[in-house]
């Protein structure tokens, strides 16, 4: 029972929780939030421009910021939750996801809004790492498919539910409530996470030390590459305030590769891609994300321009998950 389940001591009895589902359950619900709040920001940006009186142009910081804050968190998840354990970091990353919505709920300005979308992007990427491979070291293959089936479900859905939401919304004339649902979402993993998840010995922790310059390369790296993406749609690719920034973006993330390649303790352990399911999983996570971003950025003006499409974008985008997630469900145990 215990390999399967997460107990809980009441006062009468003890009671058993199935892994996958809670697992899946803190997975969704603070994973998802980034998804949701992307697709339905590519709808509604337009209320929160005019609430702030911004520019469309200033409009491109929350999204890219966000994004990019995401792609740093993801590699350092893993390392977090080694060094610190399961249930310290998986609360300490939500309660830092729970400031990030509080400070968009409540912001006065674009520049707190920015700052917000921030902190949560990169909570977000962090907590990628640190839950989802708590399946693939403990379920067994069965109760694995079975969570992953409900993971991947869960976090396209949630992008499905992002644009419908943003829909509501712009109808509404309004976006703070969709914070107010992050900030529930975030609050039922904080419960669900003090409650069942179990504590790490500490001869179970990592205590090889951190790889930080691998760190600052993959923030310089990040940091480069905000600059000719906020700017290269304005001023093109001509502009100093873009090439310049792209090839110190590629020198930082050549330098990063190098020196992760002979570390003992990398960030991203590139030799292990080598073998064929890891390079073939690491391709498929970037031409997915890479088309995600495309798609955001092709979407956003795209809905600028027709208003009325933004229904049939709402019910194109409900439907993917369900074909998605019948093929998932076919393909699953053949594929793991």
């Amino acid at each position: 029972m215990e390999d399967t389940h997460f107990s809980y001591k009441t006062l009468s009895r003890e009671l058993y929780f199935p892994k996958f589902l809670v697992i899946a359950i803190l997975t969704i619900f603070s994973i998802g939030p980034q998804y949701f709040l992307n697709l339905s920001f590519t709808i509604n940006q337009i209320i929160i421009q005019n609430g702030f009186m911004a520019s469309s142009d200033d409009m491109l910081y929350p999204s890219i910021l966000s994004n990019l804050a995401f792609a740093i968190g993801v590699p350092l998840g893993p390392a977090f939750s080694r060094k610190f354990g399961l249930k310290q970091s998986y609360l300490t990353l939500i309660i830092v996801f729970l400031f990030g919505s509080v400070i968009n709920l409540f912001s006065i300005g674009l520049d707190l809004f920015d700052l917000g979308r921030i902190i949560q992007g990169f909570s977000a990427g962090l907590l990628f790492l640190t839950i989802l491979p708590v399946s693939l070291r403990s379920f067994p293959n069965k109760i694995r498919n079975t969570f992953l089936f409900m993971a991947i479900a869960g976090l396209f859905g949630s992008s499905a539910v992002g644009a419908y939401f943003g829909s509501i919304s712009l109808r509404l004339d309004a976006w703070r409530w969709l914070f107010v649902l992050n900030v529930i979402s975030a609050l039922l993993c904080l419960i669900v996470g003090m409650l069942l998840l179990p504590r790490d010995k500490k001869e179970s922790l990592d205590k090889r030390d951190f790889d930080k310059r691998g760190a600052v390369l993959l923030i310089a790296t990040a940091a480069c590459l905000s600059v000719p993406m906020i700017n290269l749609q304005k001023l093109g690719f001509k502009s100093g305030l873009v090439w310049p920034f792209l090839a110190a973006a590629a020198v930082f993330l050549i330098l990063f590769i190098w020196l992760d390649t002979t570390l003992e303790n990398p960030l991203v352990p590139f030799r292990t891609l080598f073998a064929a399911k890891p390079f073939f999983g690491f391709m498929m996570a970037i031409v997915s994300h890479i088309a995600f971003i495309v798609s955001l950025a092709g979407v956003n003006g795209f809905l600028r321009k027709y208003f009325r499409y933004c229904l049939y974008f709402t019910i194109s985008c409900l439907s993917l998950p369900i074909f998605g997630c019948c093929g998932i469900r076919i393909n699953m145990y053949n594929f793991l």
